[in-house]
C-alpha cells in the first residue's frame, strides 16, 4: 500500500519519523508553517532527501498526485485542501468531538485535562466534524511539558495509522459519526495569547508555561518594561496576604523570584530576554505585568 502525506510542523515531522520505515511513501507534501523557528520544515526536507521520497511544495499540490497513493494522511496541516476525497484521513490531536479546532493539546494542558489523545477522521467541509475511524487516548499527569505530550502523541499517531492501514488491507475499515451534543471547541492563539495573567491561580500559570514551551515561543510577561520569556516555574507554598497584589515579587530565593498569583504562588526557575540572555532578578520591589504598559 502506498501512502501520501500532507504534513507540516513538529507534529508532521514526528509522524513522518514514526511511520516512514514501515510503509511505502508515495509522496510528501509540506511547507514551512507559521511560527516554525526551529527548522522542522528543513528536517522534513532532509529526511525526504535521505530516503528519496518525492517532496512536493504546498503550492504545487494537485489532485493528479493523489492517484499515486492508496491512502493519504494529513498531520499538522493548516490549510484548506484542494478537495474532499475518500483517501484523505485527517489526524487531530484531541478525542473528538472534544476540542475541535486549533491548538487542542495546548488548550487541554492549560485546562488541566488528565486525558489527551488522537483522532483519525474523514475529511469534511466543516472543522473536525467528519466521521471517526479510530481514536487513542493517553493518560497524563501535571505538570507536563508540551514537548513530552507531543512525543507521546506521535507514537499514538503512528499506532492509529498502522491500525488504519491494516484494516484497509483487510477491507475492515469503518467509521462512526461524532456525537454533536458533546462537541467543544478550541480557538487559535496569537502573540497576545502568550502573556501570563498573574490573576490566574498558580497551578494554571504553571500549566500555561509548560503548554507554551518548546516547540512554541514560550509564555511571557513584562519585567522592568521589557518582554521576558518564562521557560521553567514551580508552584510554591502560598502565604496569607491581607491584600493580594498578583504579579508582585515577594521574595528572591537564590536569585529566583517568588511571585504572588491570584491564588497561590509561583517561583520562576528560568527566564530569558529576547536576545536569549538570562534574566537576572535582583530587586524585590518589582511587579510583573501581563501586557506592555
Amino acid at each position: 500500500m502506498k501512502i501520501g502525506l500532507f504534513i507540516a510542523g513538529y507534529k508532521g515531522l514526528n509522524f513522518l519519523k514514526n511511520i516512514h520505515l514501515d510503509h511505502q511513501i508515495a509522496w510528501v507534501c509540506s511547507y514551512k508553517s507559521k511560527g516554525d523557528i526551529y527548522g522542522f520544515s528543513e528536517e522534513i526536507k532532509s529526511l525526504c532527501l535521505k530516503e528519496n521520497y518525492t517532496l512536493i511544495k504546498r503550492q504545487n499540490c494537485n489532485k493528479e498526485m493523489w492517484a499515486l497513493a492508496d491512502l493519504i494522511f494529513v498531520v499538522g496541516w493548516q490549510y484548506i485542501l484542494p478537495s474532499i476525497d475518500e483517501k484523505l484521513i485527517i489526524f487531530h490531536d484531541s478525542l473528538l468531538p472534544k476540542f475541535r479546532g486549533f491548538s487542542p493539546t495546548v488548550t487541554a494542558l492549560i485546562k488541566g485535562e488528565r486525558t489527551i489523545g488522537v483522532t483519525a477522521l474523514k475529511a469534511s467541509n466543516s472543522v473536525d466534524t467528519g466521521e471517526i475511524y479510530e481514536q487513542k487516548s493517553i493518560e497524563i499527569e501535571h505538570p507536563i511539558k508540551i514537548k513530552e505530550a507531543y512525543l507521546r502523541l506521535a507514537k499514538a499517531y503512528a499506532e492509529v495509522a498502522n491500525s488504519i492501514i491494516a484494516k484497509t488491507n483487510q477491507g475492515k475499515l469503518t467509521s462512526v459519526a461524532q456525537d454533536e451534543s458533546k462537541a467543544t471547541y478550541s480557538i487559535w492563539r496569537n502573540e497576545n495569547d502568550y502573556y501570563i495573567d498573574w490573576k490566574w491561580d498558580a497551578k494554571k500559570i504553571s500549566r500555561f508555561v509548560f503548554a507554551l514551551g518548546w516547540p512554541y515561543q514560550s509564555a511571557r510577561t513584562i519585567y522592568q518594561s521589557e518582554i521576558i520569556y518564562i521557560d521553567e516555574v514551580t508552584v510554591i507554598q502560598d502565604k496569607y496576604f491581607e491584600d493580594r497584589h498578583p504579579g508582585k515579587i515577594w521574595n528572591l530565593n537564590q536569585g529566583m523570584p517568588e511571585i504572588i498569583c491570584g491564588q497561590g504562588m509561583i517561583q520562576i526557575i528560568s527566564a530569558r530576554k529576547e536576545d536569549q540572555s538570562r534574566v537576572i532578578f535582583d530587586r524585590v520591589r518589582e511587579k510583573l505585568h501581563s501586557r506592555v504598559l
